[in-house]
């Protein structure tokens, strides 16, 4: 099946600084796609007209995650972050990007202001087929009505497609009465000074509780504020609250092992070895490649060892932003889906931005069959749910907020805010960022549950590469953006 994917701004897992918000009440409603013929181009890029349209669907987007078509068929869809949603028919992205270099460049202009109305226009240049948008324009506000137009290539049928919502006409209804959220952030003054390690702070913590241990890593002083931000995910968007687990998920849970660890399987070892993202932004790859590194390990039974390239998603991937950053779900799922992950060897990792992909184009690559949301759609993961596809598929990408507090973790069971730990150089606002689950337990002196977890700051950081944060509470969204995807040996 087919997956339509409409991005209303694609930032990551290490950034969420575009000025668009989109939420539940942007995406419901009744859509209409209009699509070219399906001639299989790959060269198609949306830089013209659409053309004579062949086919065309209408979806009804329901809260949370139903999708209906005209003839009452149904499937279910998603929100993908804040920044646009997927429902399993087409492929449709839309991408708004950085002005790094070697990256594609955004044009944005608005025009005009009669009554009430606003129309605007984006424009996207890149060449990669399949994942621009030319053009989108918001007009009218006409008895309370609004509608909008996007045009897309569909990646998967090599068609151009145009897409339409039509919101409801009723008074006082949720669409007549919403408005564009934009997100308005101004960049904190020193981020491109040295990064220092608080040591007040690390005293405060460690005399304030006993749950975890923080330390001074003077291997973080290399880097500026601005690239320990970087680290750490760059900048916040909105985690969803976890879903509510159903008594037969509760029932399933309670039969699981107290405790389980992939790196100790009847002494086996599936996980591969920690690695250091450095400056880059790039988490949400390392833990997207962890995680298809991993299950490829338990699928063949170590037939397949692979260290997967992050550097090939940095450079030359369309649907994230390199070193400043993009989903788990778009590149364990999307990215591994359509183009395929390549050996390390194919594109050694340099951890900076590129002008040009690099990558060995004779090297064959490692797919995706499926990729979901724990729960079926964002927002709708469970502790529960967790727990059951990473002892049944293996470790799994999540995604949480990073606090001046965590780049001091040195042992323990991580627990955010005990004491009011307040720093002096405290990132502006808390930061995502996407690493990998690879197991679980429960400590033997306090009986707090926890999660085992792998980052990506090297081997020297926390429990030798890994740390223990608290599980059960959602702490600092650990339990709200879980990413799982079926890797094909």
């Amino acid at each position: 099946m087919l997956r339509l994917v409409v991005l209303v701004a694609l930032a990551g897992l290490c950034r969420a600084d575009l000025p668009i918000d989109c939420r539940f009440s942007d995406a419901v409603g009744t859509w209409i796609v209009s699509e070219s013929a399906r001639t299989g181009d790959p060269s198609l890029d949306c830089s013209g007209e659409l053309g004579e349209v062949v086919h065309q669907k209408q979806f009804t987007l329901t809260y949370p995650n139903l999708v209906t078509d005209e003839l009452g068929n149904t499937g279910t869809w998603t929100l993908v972050y804040n920044q646009g949603f997927e429902h399993g028919t087409f492929c449709i992205a839309r991408r708004v990007l950085g002005n790094k270099t070697g990256s594609r460049v955004t044009r944005h202009r608005v025009l005009g202001n009669k009554a009430g109305s606003r129309v605007t226009r984006r424009r996207v240049l890149g060449n990669k087929a399949g994942s621009r948008v030319t053009r989108h324009r918001v007009l009218g506000n006409k008895a309370g009505s609004r509608e909008t137009r996007r045009r897309v290539l569909d990646k998967k049928a090599g068609s151009q497609v145009t897409r339409r919502r039509v919101l409801g006409n009723k008074a006082g209804s949720q669409q007549d009465a919403h408005k564009p959220r934009h997100l308005v952030e101004e960049e904190l003054p020193g981020l491109d000074e040295p990064y220092k390690n608080d040591l007040e702070m690390i005293e405060r913590i460690n005399s304030a509780q006993n749950f975890w241990t923080a330390k001074a890593y003077p291997q973080h002083e290399q880097y500026t504020k601005r690239e320990m931000l970087r680290r750490g995910g760059s900048r916040k968007f909105r985690l969803p609250a976890p879903g509510k687990a159903t008594a037969e998920q509760k029932a399933r849970a309670a039969l699981l092992p107290t405790s389980f660890d992939w790196r100790d399987v009847d002494g086996v070892n599936y996980v591969t070895p920690v690695r250091d993202q450095a400056s880059c932004g790039s988490c949400y790859i390392f833990a997207s490649a962890a995680m298809l590194e991993s299950r490829l390990r338990i699928k063949t039974n170590f037939s397949r060892s692979d260290i997967l390239s992050t550097q090939d998603v940095v450079s030359c991937s369309r649907i994230s932003e390199g070193c400043a950053g993009g989903f788990p779900y778009l590149i364990a799922g999307r990215y591994a889906q359509d183009q395929g992950f390549v050996a390390e060897e194919c594109n050694p990792y340099l951890g900076e931005d590129t002008a040009t992909c690099g990558t060995d184009v004779s090297c064959g690559r490692t797919y995706v069959s499926d990729y979901k949301y724990l729960g079926g759609y964002y927002g709708g993961c469970t502790e529960e749910e967790m727990l059951e596809n990473l002892l049944t598929e293996g470790p799994l990408a999540v995604g949480f907020e990073v606090t001046a507090d965590f780049y001091l973790y040195s042992e323990g069971i991580y627990v955010h805010g005990v004491g009011n730990v307040k720093a002096d150089f405290d990132p502006f606002i808390v930061v995502n960022h996407a690493v990998l689950v690879v197991g679980y337990g429960v400590d033997e002196a306090s009986g707090m549950k926890y999660w085992i977890v792998k980052n990506s700051w090297g081997q020297d950081w926390g429990e030798q590469g890994y740390f223990r944060i608290r599980r059960g509470t959602n702490e600092v969204g650990i339990e709200s953006l879980c990413v799982s995807a079926t890797v094909i040996p």
